[in-house]
């Protein structure tokens, strides 16, 4: 049973996630509107209006589509046989259900100005098809799945990855493709089998008060379910094939076939660049001083670093816990716009000199990096290796080596764009072997100015904090990742990304992706 379970996780998600990225040949691109009529089967519905059942049937079978609400009172009833609708005057809510070609068509609106919420439909079947992640197939009896869900409540449109959810019945599938994803939660109950809840929030600053399906009957296959949501997305105009990208952008043919593979490495200089021993003994005290006094003063939980110099002289020999300090402390600091001082770094051949004449302040976070590389190699000398083996062997080497294994594609992703500015050998070479290369960024979450705890979280328009950021109906600011800050509201952010882009390529990385 359960490789049977896991077999059927892994086809939902192959076939949802490679019918939906779209094909890459031309064949499949002109003759995708030819396979839109295939997929439904034939039915006809009917409804119960004061319990809002909804039933269809097709080859004879009949199926429920929600099981019932309890009764409620049900005004201005409208019956054509197509095309149903109705009241409920006591939730004000109108309902409105027509039978079209391929699908039922089903709008539930709110006439209430200042909000309320209604829960419909009520979904139990054999199986369930959700887009959590990249889909899932959750069988109603696993009971594995029955305490995970246990209780259980999901926003859909933070939750699902695409706009619908499938449902096997005996014979065969019911699709539900979600008209309005906004303000939508689903809720298991498990007390027996998987059953769930779709409840919707009318909320009182939208004007137009509706959510909605649309309903389709398919063969019970994964495959079946992905092309009726995919047909759907064709309809309304917005599925494109990675060859019709392709057309605007020849680097989305880098894609195909291609891995993703991140580095999560910002270290600027390696344990294997340090000579460890001439390093204990004659590392310049003037220098430790200074680097102490930076990382006491400019970096979080610096102190701790800057203890790894006493320790490397006290003790008998360097472990591995004070060298990772060390290289961690170098690494930090050369980052910083303060490192340098002409008191210390005063033996500067031409080329750290013209970085110097142009201003550290003017100087873009590549050339600060450079810089900072330099002036600490002309005090450390041969203590450490040249500054072009520096980190070279978690970077560089690395896709080298990938290349000669024989991947021709691959799509690389970095910790943040400061991983870049530390080794922008690294973003060369992911260009020059003809691979993918970029930056990892978010603007889902903002940390008070001051108290960033990582990278993405940082902006330069500090006012962003107080007055950009979501809050919800009872007046509370909405959390931020991990519950820390605060969530960026997406409508208000767009300076913020082009700013942030635009300095991170003003830099001259060639990044690509």
């Amino acid at each position: 049973m359960k490789t049977k379970r896991i077999l059927s996780i892994v086809v939902v998600t192959a076939t949802v996630v490679s019918l939906l990225a779209g094909c890459t040949d031309d064949q499949n691109v002109k003759g995708r509107e030819v396979n839109s009529q295939q997929e439904s089967l034939d039915f006809k519905f009917n409804v119960d209006p004061t319990t809002f059942k909804l039933e269809v049937e097709s080859g004879g079978i009949t199926e429920t589509v929600s099981e019932p609400l309890t009764e409620m009172k049900v005004s201005d009833l409208n019956n054509n046989g197509d095309k149903v609708t109705w009241t409920y005057p006591e939730k004000d809510i109108d309902v409105e259900i027509e039978q079209k070609e391929q699908y039922i068509d089903l709008t539930i609106k709110s006439n209430k100005k200042d909000g309320n919420s209604f829960a419909w439909p009520l979904v139990k079947g054999e199986g369930y098809m959700l887009p959590l992640h990249q889909g899932k197939y959750i069988p109603s009896g696993d009971e594995v799945w029955k305490e995970y869900l246990n209780e259980e409540t999901v926003k859909v449109i933070e939750s699902f990855s695409m706009q619908f959810f499938a449902v096997d019945k005996s014979k065969y599938s019911l699709v539900y493709i979600i008209k309005n994803p906004y303000n939508n939660e689903i809720s298991f109950d498990t007390e027996q089998g998987i059953e769930f809840a779709f409840n919707h929030e009318y909320t009182s600053i939208n004007e137009t008060k509706e959510y909605g399906f649309r309903i389709y009957l398919t063969e019970k296959n994964p495959v079946n379910v992905a092309k009726t949501y995919k047909n759907y997305l064709i309809e309304k105009g917005e599925f494109k094939t990675l060859a019709e990208k392709a057309k605007k952008n020849s680097n989305i043919e880098k894609l195909y076939g291609a891995p993703h593979v991140y580095f999560w490495d910002r270290s600027v200089i390696s344990e294997e660049n340090i000579k460890w021993d001439q390093f204990r003994s004659e590392f310049p005290v003037q220098l430790k001083l200074w680097i102490q006094d930076l990382l006491n003063t400019k970096v979080e939980d610096g102190a701790e670093l800057g203890s790894a110099y006493d320790d490397m002289t006290s003790l008998d020999y360097i472990d591995k816990y004070t060298k990772s300090r060390i290289l961690k402390s170098l690494s930090s600091v050369i980052q910083l716009k303060e490192f340098y001082n002409a008191e210390i770094f005063t033996d500067t051949d031409k080329e750290t000199q013209g970085l110097l004449n142009k201003g550290v302040e003017n100087l873009n976070p590549v050339e600060l990096i450079e810089l900072n590389k330099m002036l600490l190699k002309s005090v450390l000398g041969n203590l450490v290796d040249p500054i072009d083996k520096w980190a070279d062997a978690n970077t560089v080497d690395v896709i080298k080596a990938m290349k000669d294994s024989g991947i021709d594609k691959m799509w690389i992703g970095l910790d943040d764009w400061q991983e870049g500015f530390i080794k922008p050998e690294l973003v060369q070479e992911a260009n020059d072997q003809g691979y993918l290369i970029g930056t990892y960024d978010s603007y889902h979450s903002i940390h008070k100015p001051g108290e960033e705890q990582w990278e993405t979280a940082k902006f330069t328009d500090t006012s962003l904090f107080e007055d950009a950021t979501v809050t919800n109906k009872d007046g509370n600011k909405i959390e931020g990742f991990q519950g820390v800050g605060r969530k960026l509201n997406p409508t208000l952010a767009m300076p913020s990304v082009k700013e942030r882009v635009n300095s991170i390529l003003d830099t001259g990385l060639p990044f690509n992706s």
